[in-house]
């Protein structure tokens, strides 16, 4: 018989680039010999460490203290961890992982309109970008022509506006894009606003 306790690798909210550790105990009970062999998991941003804390008496326990590297993606983890043991009847035994990984900012709006345009008439909008500590936006990325973003300063703070405008072209149809901004809080640490409008034809 393995128990987890708790029954699942919980870390919780997580700030981005701050990585995380979180422990669960392995309470065994059978044979006095029994060992973890291994812990296995095909996300490669785990790290696990093993102690052994008791063995007598037919019970084992281990502690499993899980790491999660700084380099972890933003977004939710749903994983699993497999321990490998030594007892061919119970060769193998998963725990569920579990834990979200925020970014350090945030766009506002998430998703902008830029309306209903007719082809050369053109639309000013803007983007709040926030953060929870000061920060420098170092590009502003959009594959549209149309849509030009107004380039940032180099102060950091903790709160940025983008001015932008929209000039609707020739063709008609819906526009959908992406603008990305990236910053000095970190590799990997991006926003990004979707941006979409409506050429009549």
């Amino acid at each position: 018989d393995v128990v987890f306790d708790p029954g699942l690798v919980e870390f919780g909210s997580l700030d981005a680039g701050e990585g995380g550790k979180t422990q669960v105990t392995i309470a065994y009970a059978g044979r006095g010999d029994w060992e973890i062999l291994d812990v296995l998991s095909a996300n490669r941003y785990f790290e696990v460490e093993l102690d052994e804390t008791y063995r007598g008496g037919g019970r084992v326990n281990y502690d499993m203290t899980v790491h999660l590297k700084p380099e972890a993606p933003v977004g939710y983890i749903h994983d699993q961890l497999v321990i490998v043991t030594d007892d061919s009847s119970i060769k193998k035994v998963s725990v569920p992982v579990e834990g979200r990984v925020m970014s350090p900012m945030t766009v506002s709006p998430a998703s902008l309109f830029l309306g209903v345009l007719k082809p050369g008439e053109s639309v000013k909008k803007r983007i709040v970008v926030r953060g929870k500590k000061p920060f420098r936006i170092v590009s502003v990325k959009c594959s549209d022509p149309g849509i030009v973003v107004e380039p940032p300063g180099d102060e950091s703070k903790p709160l940025h506006f983008l001015p932008l405008e929209f000039k609707a072209g020739s063709r008609a149809g819906k526009v959908v894009d992406t603008i990305e901004i990236e910053t000095d809080l970190g590799s990997g640490i991006c926003a990004e606003c979707v941006a979409t409008a409506t050429i009549e034809p």
